[in-house]
């Protein structure tokens, strides 16, 4: 099979894979849809505060994955009850100290994986159906042909309006890759590809986003990389909604003073496409 092969700064490979779910299928001798659930992936996901979601990622995730951990961090809702009592033989509940994000909770989390892949999903996230179809067939061709991880695409969305953020994420590794507990950090495959079928939904309101980046940024103070990222996250959030529902609705949030403060504030006008009206927008706010 013909791959095309590209490299990431520190080298690692990234293949894409011809768009040829059949052919793969047929090298792994898998049937599609792949039968249910997969003991050979756990799922994992680190929650904080997600009592209204985390129960039905569960039941999303259940027919599918024999085994699934669930780090709660330190939540102020039923976040942890919930999980307990949806968790099964095999599953695993954790209980953390509130970190700030998820990838502070990695060291915690490792342990309880026993399988040699795992498939990391946040609350908030939604594995379409070809993609849980087809996990068992992926990761033994991942397996065969030693590679360490597989990218996801995603699909994001803020209130139901398409946004442009990565491509995907890696998402699909093996576990002796482990996971830096830094903000924005990932594990670093040598050798991954992206998954030839299915992708994540992820879709968040405005007001969720924007909180949770103003969290980010104050925990990345000192970080350039991280500032600039985590102020064009808010920045792009709030001119998608605003193109959408208009900048009234944007600044009528409690946030908005802190966000125009970091996000728009040492911005110039002039290179906003609609410099005039964002600027007399701003003065007025």
């Amino acid at each position: 099979m013909k791959l095309l092969p590209s490299f990431l700064r520190n080298g690692e490979r990234v293949d894409t894979l011809p768009n040829d779910f059949a052919r793969i299928a047929e090298e792994i001798r898998t049937p599609y849809p792949n039968p249910r659930p997969d003991s050979d992936c756990t799922a994992v996901s680190v929650v904080w505060n997600e009592e209204a979601r985390i129960g039905r990622l569960l039941g999303r995730l259940q027919p599918y994955f024999r085994h699934i951990v669930v780090c709660v961090q330190a939540s102020s809702d039923r976040s942890l009850e919930v999980a307990t009592s949806m968790a099964r033989e095999g599953d695993v509940v954790i209980q953390d100290e509130h970190r700030g994000f998820a990838e502070a909770s990695a060291h915690v989390v490792a342990p309880a994986v026993r399988t040699a892949w795992a498939f990391v999903v946040s609350a908030d996230e939604w594995p379409s159906d070809d993609l849980l179809d087809s996990f068992r067939t992926i990761v033994a061709y991942a397996d065969r042909h030693g590679y360490q991880g597989i990218w996801v695409p995603f699909r994001s969305t803020i209130e139901g309006v398409p946004v442009e953020e990565q491509r995907g994420h890696l998402r699909i590794l093996r576990r002796e890759l482990g996971w830096s507990p830094a903000l924005h950090t990932r594990p670093k495959a040598a050798r991954s590809f992206w998954s030839p079928r299915g992708h994540i939904d992820h879709d968040r309101s405005l007001d969720e986003m924007v909180r949770d980046y103003l969290r980010y940024l104050e925990l990345g103070r000192g970080n350039r990389l991280w500032e600039r990222h985590n102020t064009a996250m808010i920045r792009n959030a709030c001119r998608t909604v605003a193109a959408r529902s208009g900048w009234a609705y944007v600044m009528a949030h409690g946030w908005w003073p802190q966000a125009r403060e970091v996000a728009f504030g040492k911005l110039s006008s002039d290179s906003h496409p609609r410099r005039a009206w964002l600027r007399t927008k701003l003065q007025r706010a």
